[in-house]
């Protein structure tokens, strides 16, 4: 009998000093009400426990620092430093604090308008935007515009300083021109804490002039003409040119709406014909809409 007694004494005195030396808590959510059924993992660890109707826990006396973390269905999972008299508070998840459990891949189709140094609309664009994300990710994003212009010019015209180049060569019989100018940026995407991402990025801007010559086919050249005071209808051959490039900043948010992406920025373009400092590039304005998944 005393054996059985004495025993009974060792076992409550365990558990009484299990109860001491354990770290208690309690799991609320934002207006400091009880959530029972919690569950709770000791981060880096195999060890879990799940809160009571009170919302109350107790953990193993072995664990004495690290973190814990707290999930719940319909709650943003919580993560707390361990401490004694811990309290875990816990809100709801929406589509705005929603933590990414994965990397999502995402693809956007573009649109646009490219502003002039002045800025003065030029041309719209359209493109396409498309990469992955989970806290950080990577994109490409492309855009092209294709520019047409019609000119007004009398081919007998001339310049009362009589400096050369003053018309366009073959040109003259049809006055119209197209532009093709591609970008095509490669960059970084990152989540601010919300359901809102910082992308930037750089690359490159092509240009290909095409002209329209008198028989209607369209050459990739830079037409010149030299006025001659004897013959106003003196032309030199056009002279062939290959696309030229210059340099492309990206700067822009995206918002992710559970499986819809929209995305804002914009994007500075280094003078494509002139890489002169002297001369100021172009910026464009682009917007996206796509799916993320």
């Amino acid at each position: 009998m005393r054996t059985i007694i004495l025993s009974c004494i060792l076992v409550l005195m365990g558990f009484s000093a299990y109860a001491q030396d354990a770290v208690r808590g309690k799991v609320v959510d934002k207006h400091g009400n009880p959530i029972p059924g919690v569950k709770l993992e000791i981060k880096g660890g195999q060890d879990s426990v799940f809160s009571g109707l009170d919302g109350t826990f107790i953990l193993s006396p072995s664990v004495t620092h690290g973190s814990l973390e707290a999930y719940y269905s319909g709650m943003k999972p919580a993560r707390t430093r361990i401490s004694k008299d811990m309290t875990v508070t816990m809100r709801p998840e929406n589509w705005w604090n929603r933590e990414p459990y994965r990397h999502s891949f995402f693809i956007s189709f573009q649109t646009g308008v490219r502003m002039d140094a002045f800025g003065t609309p030029t041309a719209p664009s359209l493109g396409i935007m498309f990469g992955t994300v989970k806290r950080w990710g990577w994109y490409i994003r492309a855009l092209t515009w294709l520019d047409s212009y019609d000119y007004a010019f009398n081919p007998t015209g001339y310049m009362a300083s009589g400096n050369e180049d003053i018309a366009p060569g073959y040109w003259w019989t049809t006055g119209r021109t197209k532009k093709n100018h591609t970008i095509l940026t490669v960059g970084a995407i990152a989540r601010l804490g919300c359901a809102l991402h910082l992308y930037f990025g750089a690359g490159l801007a092509l240009a290909q002039d095409l002209y329209e010559l008198a028989d209607g086919s369209w050459v990739g050249t830079e037409p010149y003409m030299t006025y001659v005071p004897i013959n106003h209808e003196t032309w030199e051959d056009v002279e062939p040119i290959e696309a030229k490039g210059a340099f492309v900043a990206d700067l822009g948010l995206m918002l992710r709406l559970d499986f819809v992406v929209l995305n804002v920025g914009t994007s500075y373009l280094g003078n494509i014909h002139d890489p002169s400092p002297d001369l100021p590039g172009n910026w464009t304005l682009n917007t996206g809409v796509g799916f993320i998944f």
